[in-house]
């Protein structure tokens, strides 16, 4: 009877181990994700939002560094305008450190080789 219970025991000790490191693994993984990670931008507007959100950057500032009026940023990040010359996309994907083709549309990762 001594054994039974010795290892029923440790059976609830181990039980007991692996709920509380499922648990804390599970808390971590949530603590770490942000609302950007539970969802994928399928549009032109989300990918620059997300994209620029992720570099910390406002909407002005992109505009000045990518040398476009700040009227276009906000109808591209609205979803106004779906359109932009080549060269504005090409400076936005470098300064955002994305490729052009996840940039523009939605190919590939949004990371890996830059734009040339």
């Amino acid at each position: 009877m001594t054994s039974a219970v010795a290892r029923r025991s440790a059976e609830e000790s181990l039980a007991g181990a692996l709920e509380r490191s499922l648990v804390g693994a599970l808390e971590q993984d949530a603590s770490e994700a942000s609302e950007d990670d539970l969802t994928i931008p399928t549009t032109l507007a989300e990918r620059v939002l997300a994209a620029r959100k992720a570099r910390a950057m406002g909407s002005r500032e992109l505009s000045a560094l990518v040398q476009a009026s700040p009227a276009l940023v906000s109808q591209i990040e609205s979803g106004k305008t779906q359109m932009m010359q080549a060269d504005t996309a090409v400076r936005m994907a470098r300064l955002l450190g994305v490729r052009i083709a996840w940039l523009v549309l939605g190919e590939g990762p949004a990371r890996g080789r830059r734009a040339p």
